[in-house]
C-alpha cells in the first residue's frame, strides 16, 4: 500500500508517502495555497505512482465525488497505454469539491503552447502559472531567478496576474515514473488542485495535436478526467499544429510574445532563452524561416546555422519529430500562410528521407526503461544516447552488450553535467547507473 499523509503551514503543503518501507516526503510552496483541496491534489500526484508500482493508493483527505468516480476511467487509460502501469485498490474518502470562484488560470512557461493558449484566450484568463521544479529543478535558484523575471515581464505587460508555486515533486519522483509520457499531466492537475480559491478553471496547453496523438503524461482525454466537482481542468489547443501556433505567437498584435518565446532550457549559466541547437529549437526555428519572421525571433540565434538546410539537419527522428514534421509540411500546402517555397521543397525532400529511413520507436522505448528518464529529459542527453544506439544496431547484438554500451557511453557526459549543474542529485545518478550496470 501506498500511504499518503498531508500537513500544511501557512506557505506550504507537505505529502508524505509510505510504500514498503520507504519514505518520501514531498512538498508545494507558494502564497493562498489552497489547502481545501489537499486530498484533490494528493489523488492526482500519487495515483499514476502507486500504478507504476502496482501498490494500492491510501489518502489520508478526503476526495471530491467526481475525481473517485472517475478513477476507475483514469486508470483504464494508464493501464491500457503502459505494460508497466496496472489498476489498483483505491482506499478514498470522499466529499462534496470545495467551492471555488470564476476566474481562470493557464500554464504558462513563456513556450509556444502557453503563449498560444494565452493569446487565444486572453480576455478570459486571468492568471499565469509558472511551476518551479517542472521544468527546472528547485535549487537552481540563478536560472529560477532568470525565470521568474521573465515572467513577471510577460504577465506585466500582458496585464495579468502571475502565480508561483516551487515543489520537489519532479525531483523526488523522477526515478519512479517517466515525466514526459506518464506523468506530467497529473503533475500539472496536483498544482491546479492547489491554486487560490477564487480559480474555478484552469487550462493546461496542450502538446499534440488531435491528428497525432499518442499516449502521453498531458492527454485531451486524460486531462479533464483530473477536474473535481469546482475546479474544470481544460486541455487546450490540440486543434492547432505547432506552426498554426507559432504563426499566431509571432503575429502577436501587441507584439509582445516574439520577445518572450522560451522553447528550451537554453544555457543555465548565461540565463540565454534559447540554445537554438537543440530539436526543440530546431523544429520552432525552421517554421519561423518559412513564415520569413526571423526578424522577430529575438530569442533565437539563427547564426548558428550556416543556412536553411543545416537548420533542418537538427531535427532528429524520432516519432514525434516525423509527425510534427508532417503536420508542418500540411499546414503549409493547405495554404494556410504565406511561406517560402523553396524552402518548404527542402522540408519535404527531408520529410521523404524521413519516412523511406524510417525510426526505431523499439530503440526510444529501451533507452527510457533502462535509463533514467532524468538523464534524458533533464541533461539533454537524448542525442548522445541515440548516436550510441545506431552504433548498436545490428540485431545480433545481445541486448545487455547494447544496454552496457549506451549506459557506459552516458554515464562520464552524465556525471559531468550533474557535478555541475545538479549536485543534489549526483549521488542518485551515480546510484542508479550502479544498479544498471550491476
Amino acid at each position: 500500500m501506498l500511504k499518503v499523509t498531508t500537513n500544511k503551514t501557512a506557505q506550504k503543503v507537505l505529502f508524505s508517502i509510505d510504500y514498503l518501507g520507504n519514505s518520501q516526503e514531498l512538498y508545494f510552496k507558494g502564497s493562498r495555497l489552497n489547502t481545501a483541496s489537499l486530498g484533490d491534489a494528493a489523488f492526482c500526484a500519487f495515483l499514476p505512482i502507486a500504478m507504476k508500482k502496482g501498490l494500492g493508493l491510501s489518502i489520508d483527505r478526503p476526495v471530491s465525488k467526481q475525481l473517485a468516480m472517475n478513477s476507475q476511467t483514469i486508470q483504464g487509460i494508464y493501464s491500457t497505454w503502459f505494460n508497466d502501469m496496472a489498476a489498483v485498490d483505491i482506499k478514498l474518502k470522499q466529499h462534496s469539491a470545495a467551492k471555488r470562484g470564476s476566474k481562470v488560470a493557464s500554464f504558462f512557461s513563456c513556450g509556444i503552447d502557453s503563449l498560444d493558449t494565452l493569446l487565444s484566450h486572453f480576455e478570459e484568463i486571468d492568471y499565469l502559472v509558472y511551476v518551479e521544479g517542472y521544468d527546472v529543478w528547485p535549487h537552481e535558484k540563478s536560472y529560477l531567478k532568470f525565470m521568474r523575471q521573465k515572467i513577471r515581464e510577460a504577465a506585466k505587460l500582458y496585464k495579468k496576474d502571475v502565480i508561483f508555486i516551487t515543489t520537489n515533486l519532479h525531483l523526488e519522483l523522477d526515478t519512479h515514473i517517466r515525466w514526459g509520457d506518464q506523468y506530467h499531466g497529473a503533475a500539472l492537475a496536483t498544482a491546479a488542485h492547489l491554486l487560490p480559491v477564487d480559480i474555478g478553471k484552469v487550462y493546461i496547453p496542450s502538446t499534440f495535436t488531435y491528428s497525432s496523438l499518442l499516449p502521453w503524461g498531458s492527454h485531451p482525454i486524460l486531462d479533464p478526467l483530473w477536474s473535481s466537482g469546482s475546479l474544470q481542468i481544460v486541455h487546450d489547443g490540440a486543434a492547432k499544429s505547432r506552426a498554426e501556433k507559432i504563426l499566431k505567437v509571432y503575429s502577436d498584435s501587441m507584439g509582445i510574445a516574439p520577445n518572450i518565446v522560451r522553447v528550451c532550457l537554453g544555457d543555465r549559466t548565461t540565463g540565454r532563452h534559447n540554445c537554438s541547437e537543440c530539436e526543440k529549437c530546431a523544429r520552432t526555428m525552421l517554421v519561423i524561416d518559412l513564415l520569413n519572421f526571423k526578424n522577430k525571433a529575438k530569442t533565437f540565434n539563427f547564426k548558428k546555422h550556416k543556412n536553411f538546410q543545416a537548420l533542418i539537419d537538427e531535427i532528429g527522428d524520432l516519432p514525434m519529430e516525423l509527425l510534427r514534421t508532417g503536420e508542418t509540411i500540411q499546414f503549409f500546402r493547405n495554404g494556410q500562410a504565406t511561406y517560402d517555397s523553396d524552402k518548404l521543397a527542402v522540408l519535404e525532400s527531408k520529410f521523404q528521407d524521413m519516412t523511406k529511413t524510417g525510426f526505431s520507436s523499439t530503440y526510444y522505448d529501451t533507452f527510457e526503461k533502462f535509463i533514467p528518464t532524468d538523464l534524458i529529459y533533464r541533461t539533454k542527453l537524448s542525442d548522445c544516447i541515440k548516436d550510441v544506439s545506431v552504433r548498436h544496431k545490428d540485431n545480433a547484438i545481445d541486448k545487455t552488450k547494447k544496454m552496457k554500451g549506451i549506459i557506459d557511453s552516458s554515464k562520464s557526459v552524465a556525471i559531468k553535467l550533474y557535478s555541475s549543474q545538479n549536485i543534489v542529485r549526483l549521488k542518485h545518478v551515480k546510484k542508479l547507473f550502479k544498479k544498471h550496470q550491476d
